[in-house]
């Protein structure tokens, strides 16, 4: 750990003990590293928070992933501000909304994968509690498929002739999600008066089908969930 923590120069002495506290220390370390390598004034982002620093270590110690995703998009280390909109983010209507500001398959993902990284350190820190982790992972994965079904509506000529509803169910509708759950829903459609009703299943369908495929295709920002 030492000679990891040495490479980080200056930072040293800050980061010891937040350090030696992480889950994993190599994979603390590692992201560590790699991030100082993309964003040089890593510690300097958000001087004077004392949350930030606990929650970006906790956060590595725990997952790679989130690591990877910072690595990529370190405009987004900010979200673990105290101040930050994502970090204070609870209620289920907020959620929706600030999923809904994705207008793309690229961009859903990514407002998945930064609300995940929060959830992640703040889980790690300590400042939620196991419910709180299960509710909100099933909150983001509600709004996440809320956000899907806009952008394939948007893409689809005769969305307008469909009536389509994403129904949760087991540990979703439950509100009891974990960081690997697969999430189960029910597709059920309805046809606008007037509209054809073999064309109202096929809409529904290249519905259903974009919104899955968005949150399951692998790509450059990984798989959302299967």
């Amino acid at each position: 750990m030492a000679s990891g923590l040495a490479k980080l120069g200056h930072i040293r002495a800050a980061t010891t003990t937040l350090v030696e506290n992480a889950a994993d220390v190599d994979a603390c370390l590692g992201g560590l590293e790699s991030l100082v390598d993309v964003e040089p004034n890593l510690f300097a982002l958000t001087a004077g928070d004392e949350r930030w620093l606990p929650r970006l270590v906790a956060a590595l110690g725990e997952s790679r992933a989130v690591a990877d995703f910072w690595c990529r998009h370190p405009e987004h280390l900010t979200d673990l501000a105290e101040e930050s909109e994502l970090s204070n983010l609870r209620a289920e209507a907020e959620l929706r909304q600030f999923m809904l500001g994705a207008t793309s398959p690229a961009e859903l993902r990514i407002s998945y994968q930064r609300f995940l990284a929060v959830i992640t350190a703040l889980d790690a820190t300590g400042e939620i509690d196991f419910v709180t982790v299960s509710q909100l992972l099933a909150d983001i994965a509600v709004a996440t498929l809320d956000a899907a079904l806009q952008i394939a509506r948007s893409n689809e000529p005769d969305a307008d002739s469909v009536r389509l509803a994403i129904m949760a169910m087991g540990k979703t509708g439950g509100r009891e999600l974990n960081y690997i759950s697969d999430v189960d829903v029910i597709f059920v459609h309805d046809v606008t008066e007037g509209f054809d009703d073999h064309k109202g299943i096929q809409v529904a369908a290249r519905l259903a089908t974009a919104v899955i495929t968005m949150c399951g295709e692998h790509s450059a920002e990984g798989t959302i969930w299967e």
